[in-house]
């Protein structure tokens, strides 16, 4: 009996698939092509076809394989068959229309990406080495970027193109892109936050860093950005020259009072990372190039920020002009609890220090010294130690504050 959904499209399938048998080739395309269009609601019907369908498809003379492949791939989707589903639509060459929006196109589309991403990165990580990509696959994939570079979803295009490790892709949507900068730092927040490769992230990092380069200085590049890039990469020369070209250019003409905050604000940045090794060969890079630099004053200044001196006088001033510690409070735990008691003395001087720490304000230790020379032993010891954490940072007066405990002087005053 004729279904109520074949009657609205005015088709037969029960005769188009009385054709499929047919030993003329015409009649045979005709009912495919027929077939195709009514297949999403004629499916059930159509999959005891199947191997014949699947016959047109591997006979290398059907002038119509690519639409045997597309009606074999929908009927299987149907069957909840999807990976054969994807198979044939790989077959299907052009007729796999990726642009059109449906259930049917997105779930093998999503399919393929999926698979295409796991093969990829079991390239890229070389677990596997014997993994082969059908160029197939990688035709549709590429078919999905030009799509999304079309409708300008470009942060869409690089998430997988990370996923994929295809770097090649992250830079075609970087650059185009209506706002490159943009893209570039997106790309570069994924590739540090997310990628968990240390090869393909520094891989990332490098081109990120190449097309920054490319581009002439100061029209509009993120110097943070690829200090960070250089930072990631370690290459800290690289990062000593864009720091004495934001103060001097090559011709020793300034850039601007703007780019020379920005070589500030970068060394400011490079000393919170806290990375001693990677600082100091920017230091002895810069210092190298101070001796030929036009503006030496604005050099040394930047050494300075770099060895944290600047930082840490900032700090101290800060924690000084803040320090709102109750020293009556300290002193009332000194009174209440004796002489006698090692344990209890020892706790309220790591109290002090801990209540004083980098304020410099080491009051309490002054005026209590004979109290606090009645410790022995490890107790002293601590003693002279919460002395650092009070004066932590405070390196100029260092030396002439410890020095009278490294001499063995009995009173510092």
């Amino acid at each position: 009996m004729q279904s109520q959904s074949s009657q609205q499209y005015g088709l037969s399938s029960s005769k188009l698939l009385a054709q499929l048998n047919s030993t003329i080739v015409e009649q045979q395309v005709y009912a495919l092509r027929k077939l195709n269009q009514i297949v999403d609601h004629q499916w059930h019907e159509i999959s005891d076809q199947i191997p014949r369908i699947e016959s047109f498809v591997d006979d290398q003379t059907f002038p119509q394989r690519q639409l045997a492949a597309t009606v074999a791939s929908k009927v299987l989707y149907h069957l909840d068959e999807h990976d054969e589903a994807l198979r044939l639509a790989l077959e299907a060459g052009d007729h796999f229309d990726i642009q059109q929006d449906n259930k049917y196109v997105n779930t093998l589309v999503h399919k393929c990406i999926d698979i295409y991403t796991t093969k990829r990165v079991l390239l890229a990580s070389k677990k596997d080495e014997n993994v082969v990509i059908d160029p197939k696959m990688e035709a549709i994939v590429n078919r999905k970027f030009d799509q999304c570079f079309k409708e300008g979803m470009f942060k869409q295009a690089i998430g997988v193109a990370l996923e994929t490790r295809r770097c090649d892709k992250i830079q075609e949507a970087i650059e185009k892109s209506e706002n490159p900068e943009d893209m570039l730092g997106y790309t570069f927040t994924l590739a540090v936050e997310t990628i968990k490769q240390k090869d393909f992230r520094i891989e990332v990092l490098r081109m990120i860093l190449l097309i920054y380069q490319t581009k002439p200085q100061g029209a509009g590049l993120d110097y943070f950005k690829i200090a960070k890039c250089q930072f990631h990469l370690g290459l800290p020369e690289s990062t000593a020259i864009l720091l004495a070209k934001l103060i001097v250019d090559e011709s020793n003409n300034m850039l601007g009072p703007d780019y020379f905050l920005q070589a500030f604000q970068i060394a400011f940045d490079i000393v919170d990372k806290e990375n001693q090794t990677f600082t100091s060969k920017v230091i002895q890079h810069l210092t190298t190039l101070q001796e030929t630099s036009a503006q030496k004053a604005r050099m040394g200044q930047l050494i300075k920020i770099l060895k944290g001196e600047i930082t840490e006088r900032l700090y101290l001033q800060f924690l000084k002009k803040n320090n709102h510690t109750d020293m009556l409070l300290i002193g009332k735990i000194k009174d209440s609890i004796g002489n006698r008691n090692s344990m209890l003395h020892s706790a309220t001087v790591w109290c002090n220090g801990i209540m004083n720490a980098y304020t410099t304000n080491d009051a309490f230790l002054k005026d209590q010294h004979s109290w606090i020379s009645s410790a022995t032993n490890w107790n002293r010891f601590m003693s002279v130690a919460t002395l650092g954490m009070i004066h932590m940072g405070n390196k100029a007066e260092a030396e002439a504050i410890l020095n009278p405990y490294f001499t063995g002087i009995a009173n510092p005053d």
